[in-house]
């Protein structure tokens, strides 16, 4: 049985070089079967570079933003000492990850000055540290991180905001924060005034949405009995299970970034989502096309099929024949794709560029990227293989089954 199933395989590989390579052949045949070839080629260059290019926007925005939000926010005030006490009070495995625990405050604030207000969040914080928040760290665009936390009236703004306002190191700013009153219950507007130190620029929202002060000052100067506790993650995909620890043991509320912004993340998630369903129809109309080509090829093959059955080839060879056929021929599509797809990725800023250069347009205009981000993952690749296969395999199956069914009076009609 091996052996005719071998010889099935041969004879299905000649019919197919004979149909596409073969001179007197069948030429519309050849144009479909080439075209299902190239257009499986295309839907899957067309699902790597895209899912690609997804996942970097989703990589960028993610270590922008959680750079300056918390991962993580206790309502009392703590340090790593007691963080590692509760480590091993809970055991390993719960809390780790955790690489920082800092002093944080957080308020909106109203930027008073020049036209309009401008509405932003205030963050007091301790001085960044590049090995525990590189990415905060290097934003820094002029000043230095040293001069917001040695004086209680230094701030900082994001680089756009402050060229908005007008605004250069050295200037005073006021910034104007709700207060309530403890007594009454009012609401009792605060207007403090500070010094621009430093700017920065991250690439995202909170350039224009955020400033930083030095936390210490910023608890005085609100009369605050204490600060919360920020504490950093070096996985913040993992915060919620951090969060659902440590609230298990203290038995107070925790605040973690997912409850501020995981609705944000979802939906760039979503997208991706919803771009691979789309892009996936180009796998699905090329494997239509597939169909045609072996409908085809059996219509044009049914004296070889008749011969082959009086001399003694099973049914089960005639499927295999026509099976192997159309599984090479979406073999052939993934391949080239997967050939085109890795190094059009691998060099999509450059491509870009020199798009961009010959129609002297900026595609990425308006944006905080200066190129489009990319990052090329195995497993992304596997699913788009496997989901080729499958969807491939699901339309030539019924075809194969067919060949291998037909009677021997049908084909020889």
């Amino acid at each position: 049985m091996t052996g005719m199933n071998s010889l099935a395989i041969e004879i299905g590989l000649r019919f197919l070089a004979a149909g596409i390579l073969g001179k007197g052949h069948n030429r519309y045949l050849r144009f479909i079967s080439v075209s299902s070839v190239l257009g499986m080629a295309l839907g899957i260059t067309a699902l790597i570079v895209v899912v690609s290019v997804m996942n970097g926007f989703d990589r960028e925005l993610k270590s922008r933003l959680l750079s300056v939000v918390p991962h993580l926010v206790m309502p009392v005030e703590t340090d790593l000492e007691q963080i590692d006490e509760i480590r091993r009070a809970l055991g390993s495995g719960h809390l780790d990850g955790i690489i920082a625990a800092e002093l944080f405050l957080e308020m909106p604030a109203l930027l008073v000055g020049g036209q309009d207000s401008q509405f932003l969040s205030l963050q007091g914080i301790q001085m960044p540290r590049s090995d525990k928040n590189p990415f905060l760290f290097e934003s820094l665009v002029s000043g230095s991180w040293d001069q917001l936390t040695s004086h209680e009236t230094s701030i900082m703004l994001g680089r756009r905001l402050a060229d908005l306002k007008g605004l250069d190191i050295g200037d005073k700013l006021l910034l104007v924060i709700p207060d309530i009153d403890a007594v009454t219950g009012q609401l009792l507007p605060r207007a403090l005034s500070f010094t621009l130190t430093g700017t920065f620029e991250l690439g995202a929202e909170p350039d224009y949405l955020m400033a930083f002060a030095n936390v210490e000052g910023l608890k005085e100067r609100l009369g605050l009995s204490h600060a919360s506790t920020r504490l950093l993650l070096s996985q913040p995909l993992r915060a919620k299970r951090v969060q659902l620890a440590l609230e298990n043991h203290l038995g107070v509320p925790l605040q973690s970034w997912t409850d501020s912004h995981g609705d944000f993340f979802n939906a760039v998630q979503m997208e991706k989502v919803l771009m691979f369903l789309l892009l996936s129809m180009i796998v699905v109309i090329a494997s239509l096309s597939l169909v045609a080509s072996m409908g085809i090829m059996i219509r044009e093959k049914k004296s070889a099929l008749a011969l082959l059955l009086n001399l003694g080839l099973g049914r089960r060879q005639l499927m295999i024949i026509f099976l192997f056929q159309g599984f090479l021929l979406s073999l052939s599509g993934i391949f080239i794709g997967i050939l085109l797809g890795i190094p059009l990725t691998l060099f999509l800023p450059e491509v870009m560029s020199l798009v961009e250069a010959v129609f002297d347009f900026n595609f990425l205009a308006g944006s905080y990227f200066n190129q489009v981000p990319t990052e090329l993952r195995f497993l992304d690749m596997v699913i788009i293989c496997v989901l080729a296969i499958a969807v491939s395999t699901g339309a030539i199956l019924p075809q194969a089954v067919a060949a291998g069914h037909a009677s021997t009076a049908t084909v020889l009609c």
